[in-house]
């Protein structure tokens, strides 16, 4: 799961839009956002592609969202906007060596389900409800890793 700017720009374009209390434009919303308006055209006709997002008809478009804040997971959104990242994966098979799946593959699949149910837990209410959502996400109580000292060191 790729956590990039298209991705920052993505969700704060949808919390712009869950803010307002009309439609805005494309170019408003880019204006806010301080990118190009042909940029957040692609990201915003991706979202409206998977169903996040409604437009108006015309060469100016309005948008607004599809579902209330609170039916949009963070989830929702960056899998609009990013294809699945398997790239290690189609490099590899490429090459003719992929036909087994390497331990790593296994590692890297389960860090990208943590991520996404994780992004699942959280909406768009959440973010506006919360200024800070992450830092008031609760700590680990213990420590998965302890330093274990070296006998060498003794």
């Amino acid at each position: 799961m790729d956590m990039t700017n298209r991705t920052r720009f993505a969700i704060a374009a949808m919390l712009d839009l869950a803010r307002a209390p009309q439609p805005v434009s494309s170019s408003k919303l880019a204006r806010q956002q301080a990118i190009s308006r042909g940029y957040l055209d692609k990201l915003l006709a991706r979202l409206c592609a998977r169903g996040l997002l409604l437009r108006t008809a015309g060469a100016e478009h309005d948008f607004w969202l599809a579902r209330a804040p609170a039916e949009i997971a963070l989830a929702d959104i960056v899998a609009a906007v990013h294809a699945r990242n398997d790239r290690c994966r189609r490099r590899n098979k490429a090459r003719g060596w992929c036909a087994t799946r390497r331990p790593g593959h296994y590692l890297w699949d389960a860090l990208n389900q943590g991520v996404a149910d994780f992004l699942a837990g959280i909406s768009l209410a959440d973010l506006m409800t919360r200024e800070h959502v992450f830092g008031a996400l609760p700590r680990a109580s213990k420590p998965r890793l302890r330093a274990v000292p070296s006998p060498a060191l003794k």
